[in-house]
């Protein structure tokens, strides 16, 4: 058994998010100023974006318990924002199909549904179908002030920026939170990826929210830094975000060029794109690019480092309570790891591997699910994360994978990434992912490999017997995920 502390720790304030965000004392040197927008859209459009001073005066519209549902744009930061400043409890939804949509909106019970534009036909059958009113739907776009839709083709609903009238709402203020308050309640229930089984609700507290905000900054500001820009907002930095558009490689690229970002977050599938689509990807501004949410190959990092000249670097958490580990900021990332521990935080490695966390910031529990929470976390508060990896002597991370995912090949447990990395090997394979199934005649799972092939392969089967699809399929919730739910099902078809 391997323990291992962080060398770090951090005292995060016990209030509630908002007054973190927005009431916090934090250094003008190196942050933009309040007069500059720290929340921009990609999309060139007609308002600039939004200062610090103007989105806390946004946030004083009062509602009930609401979700939030689909793809993430530039208001919708402002409207998860506005629900927490309401003292409700924010739910994110990724993309669904209309039966697990309404299997969620009655899990939840909620009492607004605010959707992303290209989601509207999809909200509006799912609320007509539970009954759910015409004025406790809104759609939330890039704009500031929009018009209702009564009478539309698809449903009525209603224009975001209506809820900023609500009687009283200048005057009003968010609630309050003591420290014992700010630990027990709720400000956002976020979905697990699901993508091996069952998606849970997890319950983040205010203060375990604002714990994985000191944690990731402390680290981050290993080294010195100076008017961010990147893609996530944190009052206490005052570093500016920008909402990236849906990816397209060529206007992905016009827009870094644009909008000049110091450090990016891309999920896997999408850094694998950017390799496979130019020979040598230019990110003049870009210092850092983050990564995650899969097995992420040195060599991967390797090619990216090498071509763009920016440090990629391969993270390690989990929606229940964060990050974990994140790769040292100051030194070039020269292997696998996911880098050491984040302040405050605790590990243990079995002998066979698995690894367990303990965080001051975990979640509160799976939402009405308390036999899932205790199968997850244990009485003493060690975090089951299902995962495979082991320590170096000098406390470096390495995630194999998951629990799951293992597979007996003459004797030895080898995980699906292994597989993956060595069959990427070959140069006319672009993606891969790898399942365990289990067919009529072997008690032990296989593995079933899935394969996107080159442009213009020469690849046959007598080579490599794998099954070629058009394109691994990602999971929905957080997009960086491998769906092996999906080619799970892919699989039980085929066979």
């Amino acid at each position: 058994m391997s323990l291992v502390q962080s060398r770090y720790s951090v005292n995060a304030p016990q209030t509630d998010l908002l007054s973190y965000l927005f009431r916090s004392p934090y250094t003008n040197e190196g942050a933009w100023p309040s007069s500059e927008p720290l929340l921009e859209s990609a999309m060139k459009c007609d308002r600039s974006g939004y200062t610090i001073d103007l989105i806390r005066n946004i946030l004083r519209a009062q509602g009930k318990q609401v979700i939030v549902y689909s793809e993430a744009n530039l208001n919708f930061l402002l409207a998860i924002l506005g629900v927490i400043s309401a003292g409700a409890t924010c739910n994110g939804l990724a993309l669904v199909s209309v039966e697990e949509l309404i299997s969620r909106l009655r899990q939840l019970d909620c009492d607004i549904i605010l959707f992303a534009p290209q989601d509207r036909k999809l909200v509006c059958v799912a609320a007509a179908r539970l009954s759910i009113p015409s004025e406790r739907l809104f759609m939330v776009d890039e704009s500031f002030g929009g018009v209702n839709t009564e009478g539309s083709d698809d449903g009525a609903f209603r224009h975001w920026s209506h809820l900023l009238n609500t009687p009283g709402g200048d005057d009003y203020e968010w609630p309050r939170l003591s420290p014992a308050e700010a630990r027990t309640t709720t400000a956002i229930l976020l979905y697990t990826s699901g993508t091996t089984g069952s998606s849970k609700l997890a319950e983040r507290t205010h203060y375990g929210l604002i714990g994985n905000i000191e944690q990731t900054l402390q680290h981050y500001n290993l080294q010195k830094r100076s008017r961010e820009t990147i893609f996530i907002i944190c009052g206490a930095a005052r570093y500016k975000t920008i909402f990236p558009t849906k990816f397209e490689s060529g206007t992905f690229m016009q827009t870094i060029e644009r909008v000049k970002p110091t450090w990016l977050m891309l999920p896997k599938h999408l850094v694998r794109k950017l390799l496979a689509k130019f020979d040598k990807p230019s990110f003049p501004s870009v210092q850092h690019v983050l990564t995650g949410g899969a097995i992420i190959p040195y060599e991967m990092i390797d090619q990216w480092q090498r071509l763009d000249g920016s440090q990629m670097q391969s993270t390690y958490g989990m929606t229940e309570a964060g990050f974990y580990t994140l790769p040292d900021p100051t030194q070039v990332v020269g292997d696998a790891t996911t880098g050491s521990l984040l302040p405050s935080l605790e590990a243990k490695i079995s002998q066979k591997g698995h690894v367990h966390i303990r965080s001051p910031f975990a979640m509160k529990g799976y939402f009405k699910e308390p036999e899932q929470t205790a199968q997850t976390i244990t009485d003493d508060g060690w975090i089951k994360t299902g995962d495979i990896g082991w320590v170096d002597e000098r406390d470096q991370f390495y995630i194999v994978g998951r629990q799951k995912h293992l597979l007996k090949i003459k004797g030895e447990n080898v995980s699906g990434a292994e597989i993956e990395q060595a069959i990427l090997n070959h140069l006319d394979i672009t993606d891969v992912a790898v399942i365990p199934i289990i067919r009529n005649e072997d008690e032990e799972p296989v593995p079933r490999g899935y394969i996107v092939k080159s442009k213009d392969p020469t690849l046959t089967r007598d080579e490599l017997i794998l099954a070629p699809i058009d394109e691994i399929p990602v999971s929905n919730v957080g997009k960086s995920k491998v769906d092996r739910r999906k080619l799970g099902e892919l699989a039980e078809r085929e066979l």
